[in-house]
């Protein structure tokens, strides 16, 4: 673990924001989101963001404690190779109290994992999700996570109005 990881890790508790955790998301869909989240870094609404595959996704929410989980599934997912270890991944996540976003456009995912997504998420978004659903999701969980720590819900609605002006 690198200096700043450790920093990161060790301060994350004193921080406003939330960590978000994208799993299975590609370089460009990265990239993406970062950009997505510029306007919001002078509010503090994240703390950190990481990325990691399937396979070391497990680790990553274990040991920096994500509050938002985004993971992309698709068709590969499903198959006999992958499945388990999804399922084992989300069962995990079933027992966090993280917030988590399935992201996929094929109906057929949803189907399959339908019983985790009942326990982890009412909703989900298609991959080319709107810059308004991720802010909405975002600030929910931020104030949430504000609202556990007796702050006044006006300072936060003031941070998000100015994140998204």
């Amino acid at each position: 673990m690198s200096a700043r990881d450790s920093f990161d890790f060790n301060t994350s508790h004193e921080a406003t924001g939330v960590r978000v955790l994208l799993v299975e998301f590609h370089k460009l869909a990265v990239d993406d989101f970062h950009q997505r989240l510029k306007p919001l870094s002078a509010s503090g609404l994240i703390t950190r963001m990481d990325s990691t595959p399937l396979a070391g996704a497990r680790w990553a929410f274990d040991a920096f404690r994500h509050c938002v989980v985004f993971i992309r599934l698709r068709e590969q997912h499903m198959s006999a190779d992958h499945s388990p270890v999804v399922e084992d991944f989300l069962d995990r996540l079933v027992m966090s109290r993280a917030t988590v976003v399935p992201i996929t456009h094929r109906r057929a995912v949803i189907d399959h994992f339908r019983s985790h997504f009942s326990r982890i998420s009412p909703i989900y978004l298609g991959n080319s999700f709107v810059q308004d659903d991720l802010l909405h999701i975002l600030g929910s969980c931020a104030f949430a996570k504000h609202a556990r720590r007796k702050r006044p819900a006006a300072s936060v609605f003031s941070e998000l109005d100015f994140a998204t002006a």
